[in-house]
């Protein structure tokens, strides 16, 4: 391969760090150079991640200690109760920051367990929940007297939760 198409090629790739070898052949072909992607690999050089993509572990490096996320659990007691279990995480290592149990939550005891769970020293900037009923007018008081910005992930999608 001649050297100023190997320069065309490492050229092409480094302006375009989101093109792969499929692509950079294609276009080179819509030049009239024939050359297959295999070939255009090979001349491509070492490529590093791009820049727009620090990753999630970058992510929760440096956001991670801001975000919480709360959310509840049935549970089915040898008797048939059900109880409820409200947890509050921290979202940097998963560490469970807060539970409780009641067998008949409410706004009012929901608000409280918030409370409970974030001190003022401790408390995240951002709560991400889902949108239960019993995240009620008391539960948005009481958050915003602290200062933590409740997330309400969208209906249907569970897989949103922190």
């Amino acid at each position: 391969m001649p050297e100023h198409l190997r320069d065309l090629i490492r050229l092409i790739a480094a302006d375009n760090p989101l093109w792969g070898q499929d692509r950079i052949a294609g276009e080179l072909g819509k030049l009239g150079i024939d050359v297959s992607p295999r070939s255009v690999a090979k001349y491509m050089g070492d490529r590093s991640p791009s820049p727009r993509s620090a990753g999630w572990m970058a992510f929760l490096r440096a956001e991670g200690p801001y975000i919480g996320a709360c959310d509840w659990l049935r549970v089915k007691t040898i008797g048939f109760k059900t109880l409820y279990v409200f947890v509050v995480l921290a979202d940097a290592r998963r560490r469970v920051v807060h539970f409780h149990i009641s067998d008949q939550p409410s706004d009012v005891w929901v608000a409280q367990q918030i409370v409970e769970a974030t001190p003022f020293e401790q408390a995240p900037r951002f709560l991400i929940r889902d949108g239960d009923p019993l995240y009620g007018q008391t539960f948005a008081c009481r958050t915003s007297a602290r200062d933590i910005c409740t997330i309400q992930i969208p209906a249907g999608r569970p897989q949103c939760n922190g």
